[in-house]
């Protein structure tokens, strides 16, 4: 109970004044609340060791859900968003800015962003071994499987940009295309990447 309560007040500390809101900052306090809770349970119920407690920590809340109106809009867009028009010269722009990336062949990408999969023909042309296709958009991912389903390495993965479920120093060059204005916590965003590259 204590554990829950003192998440609970972080969590409220960490998402601002709930008065202001619609609840979305009593929703972030209470996911707040369960991850110290569950921890309290598991270090006083079985004494486990504390080693790597932090970042077990930001996985477990990594999975939990929250409703978040960018997904619900881009989820609602993916049956048609390749139909859109595309500026004459996007292939030679995509091409670009995966030569950029500087890949290995054989190497482990992330897609950050990856949508329907625009950019992964690109990267296909380096021969990575992975493509770590994210997007917050399960419906997007949703067409970028029927694309890319058949082709060996392509990893699609639904998760928050700024709360990435991948390890650190996973991930030998990312990619960010179209997307980095759609993060609310750009410098999250940024820190998860820079977290996840290996050095």
């Amino acid at each position: 109970g204590n554990a829950y309560c003192g998440g609970f007040i972080v969590g409220l500390a960490k998402t601002g004044d709930p008065s202001t809101g619609s609840g979305q900052a009593l929703t972030q306090a209470g996911r707040y609340a369960a991850v110290a809770a569950s921890f309290a349970l598991e270090q006083f119920g079985a004494m486990i060791p504390l080693d790597g407690l932090r970042a077990k920590a930001e996985r477990r809340f990594a999975t939990l859900s929250l409703p978040n109106p960018r997904r619900g809009v881009f989820d609602r867009l993916a049956a048609t968003w390749d139909a859109y028009s595309a500026p004459p010269d996007l292939n030679m722009k995509l091409n670009r800015i995966a030569a950029a990336g500087s890949i290995l062949a054989g190497g482990r990408l992330l897609d950050l962003g990856a949508g329907t999969g625009a950019l992964t023909p690109a990267l296909l042309d380096h021969q990575p071994a992975v493509i770590v296709a994210a997007d917050l958009s399960p419906a997007m991912l949703g067409q970028l499987r029927q694309k890319f389903g058949g082709q060996a390495g392509v990893q699609p993965l639904a998760a928050d940009g700024e709360r990435l479920p991948l390890e650190s120093e996973s991930i030998d060059a990312a990619f960010c295309h179209a997307v980095f204005p759609h993060f609310p916590d750009k410098r999250a965003a940024l820190d998860e990447i820079k977290r996840v590259i290996r050095r």
